[in-house]
């Protein structure tokens, strides 16, 4: 029998060293797809485990994700259940609030309507009792104005208060027997001493008439040491004017001090010059000798019914109707007195001395380019003990 491999005949098959190479031949391409097979099968095996390992990597990141935002919102939910109850009991107190509010409102609507019913009901009660009620309180204000005119009175009889004679450069007058000149330039040659003790005399006066009349200044005076000075209120003691040395120190504090006579003329409803500054001790005569003196007038003298505006020379008090008013047949050295009067509701005080004007920008600045002065709100001034005439009597004063 011929063999496959070798061609030789033989009674074998195959001899060994072909059956060998044959077998090999047919072992090696097996061998070499099992090798195959088996290392696709293991790539296959870690592929689907590094796919399961990237899997479970995003879960457990997923769910990490998951619970940081879970307690999130759990401190979220915390937070707003302890707002909403801090917000409950707000509300309850403000409910509780308004309850209470409301009880006191119904007691009080009910007192009003009892108040009502009394004034204004069927038993014609009204009219009489608010016409002793208002005879009442014009009969209390005008107690009080009387206290105030007695007060005054007695202040001007402990210290007296001449006129100069003529007014002008040359004229001179006197308080409390002390000499004070109406010229600023003859005021500044006088001996300090004398002039000293008139300027501390008229200061006093001023603080004990303005306490009585209880009216303010718009500017603080105070005597301390013997030393006068003037000042704005709320101005430090070493920012004040000293009225001691001639200067111009002291002509400022003799304007200011002008100003404060010229707030208690106009708060008096009595007319005054408020251009020349040497009226000073004639516009305090006619404070004190005023028939309006202690009734407070805020107005005009006429008490019209428009603000008194500006006081010019020429001096002529105008009304409404043109008519010449009799008022002021007691003044003297008044010939006649015009007033301008503003239709605004700003209330003015007159002139060179002091305004309390509130308005626009555009009515300040006219207000300034024709010569108002705006200052601060005045503050009354505080009594103190030495400002009873009591003390004044005791101390010799008025010997």
């Amino acid at each position: 029998m011929e063999c496959p491999a070798c061609h030789r005949f033989s009674v074998v098959h195959y001899c060994l060293d072909c059956a060998k190479s044959v077998i090999g031949r047919f072992q090696t391409p097996m061998l070499n797809d099992l090798k195959d097979e088996k290392y696709r099968s293991q790539v296959r095996r870690l592929r689907t485990a590094l796919k399961a390992q990237r899997k479970r990597e995003e879960l457990a990141e997923l769910v990490n994700n998951f619970t940081l935002r879970l307690c999130e919102y759990r401190k979220r939910a915390e937070e707003a259940k302890i707002a909403l109850e801090t917000e409950t009991k707000r509300v309850a107190l403000k409910r509780q609030a308004l309850q209470s509010r409301w009880e006191r409102l119904k007691r009080a609507r009910a007192r009003l309507n009892n108040l009502m019913g009394l004034f204004l009901g069927n038993n014609g009660v009204a009219q009489p009792m608010l016409l002793g009620m208002t005879a009442q309180l014009e009969d209390l204000s005008e107690a009080i104005a009387m206290e105030r005119q007695k007060k005054v009175r007695q202040l001007v009889q402990l210290f007296p208060v001449s006129m100069p004679q003529t007014l002008g450069e040359t004229g001179v007058g006197s308080i409390a027997s002390l000499a004070l000149p109406t010229s600023l330039a003859n005021l500044e040659k006088m001996k300090p001493d004398a002039r000293t003790a008139a300027i501390a005399t008229i200061i006093r006066v001023l603080l004990i008439a303005s306490s009585y009349l209880s009216l303010p200044l718009p500017f603080e005076m105070k005597t301390v040491d013997g030393k006068s000075c003037i000042g704005p209120w709320k101005a430090q003691d070493d920012a004040k004017f000293m009225l001691t040395e001639p200067g111009p120190s002291l002509q400022t504090g003799m304007t200011m001090l002008c100003w404060n006579v010229e707030a208690l003329c106009f708060n008096q409803g009595v007319p005054s010059n408020l251009i020349l500054p040497d009226e000073l001790l004639h516009n305090l005569w006619q404070v004190f000798h005023s028939p309006s003196l202690g009734r407070t007038i805020y107005r005009s003298l006429l008490d019209a019914e428009r603000r008194m505006g500006r006081v010019q020379l020429g001096y002529r008090i105008k009304t409404v109707d043109d008519s010449q008013p009799e008022d002021l047949s007691y003044f003297e050295y008044v010939d006649d007195i015009k007033v301008m009067y503003d239709d605004s509701d700003d209330e003015y005080m007159d002139g060179n001395g002091p305004s309390a004007a509130s308005g626009s920008k555009s009515r300040r600045q006219n207000e300034h380019a024709q010569g108002w002065d705006i200052v601060s709100t005045p503050h009354p001034p505080a009594p103190v003990d030495e400002d009873d005439i009591k003390h004044w009597v005791n101390a010799g004063a008025g010997v």
